[in-house]
């Protein structure tokens, strides 16, 4: 999200990479505090259940007291809240922080996101 609602993300707090982070969230009903993380970690993370081998490595290869959050993760779906959240929300999923309760320091101008979230769509 360019929109300055979130700090951009700089570095993984995976690897210490600085290379196409992105943000990622385990519980997308509170999706505003975010974990940062790179493109690779982010995709064997996602993949932990069907491949947990790839992400155990990654895991593996990066902690340092074994607290940190990736450390924690479970590797059962039945905590995968995300893929809860999706079963639940169907196509709305897409708009995750429309259902997420708003932290009261953010201030969202849904009238103008709404209709930029439906041209993505439609595109």
């Amino acid at each position: 999200m360019d929109n300055g609602w979130l700090a951009k993300p700089k570095v993984c707090s995976v690897t210490g990479s600085t290379t196409d982070v992105a943000y990622h969230s385990e519980n997308y009903y509170v999706p505003w505090d975010p974990y940062y993380i790179g493109k690779k970690p982010h995709t064997a993370l996602h993949c932990r259940f069907k491949s947990p081998a790839w992400w155990r490595s990654i895991v593996e290869k990066n902690k340092k007291t074994g607290q940190e959050w990736f450390c924690r993760l479970s590797f059962d779906p039945a905590y995968d809240l995300a893929a809860q959240y999706r079963s639940k929300a169907g196509e709305d999923a897409r708009d995750v922080f429309a259902h997420a309760p708003v932290p009261t320091n953010v201030d969202i101008p849904w009238d103008i996101i709404r209709p930029m979230i439906h041209r993505l769509e439609d595109a």
